[in-house]
């Protein structure tokens, strides 16, 4: 409906039970955007939320409490709040 999908990367847990969100990687920007424009939509009797993802910075570029190494490495802990995942 929007464009080809390239890859999609279903976020799982500890148990490899799905968490309820995935990744999905386009093949043009342009179908990235009408992805984006379906947010909101029912799908299976839930509303989809559709973001559009940011680059990752190179290692070594801020970090967490400055340290400068890449950031955080300790476990977050916790679920989703109840926003479906």
């Amino acid at each position: 409906e929007v464009g080809n999908v390239v890859s999609i990367r279903i976020a799982k847990n500890e148990e490899g039970r799905a968490k309820g969100f995935c990744h999905v990687d386009f093949d043009t920007k342009e179908a990235a955007e009408k992805a984006v424009s379906l947010a909101g939509r029912d799908l299976d009797g839930r509303e989809i939320r559709v973001d559009m993802s940011e680059p990752r910075k190179p290692r070594g570029e801020g970090g967490f409490r400055g340290r400068g190494d890449g950031g955080f490495r300790g476990g977050r802990g916790g679920g989703r709040g109840g926003r479906g995942g």
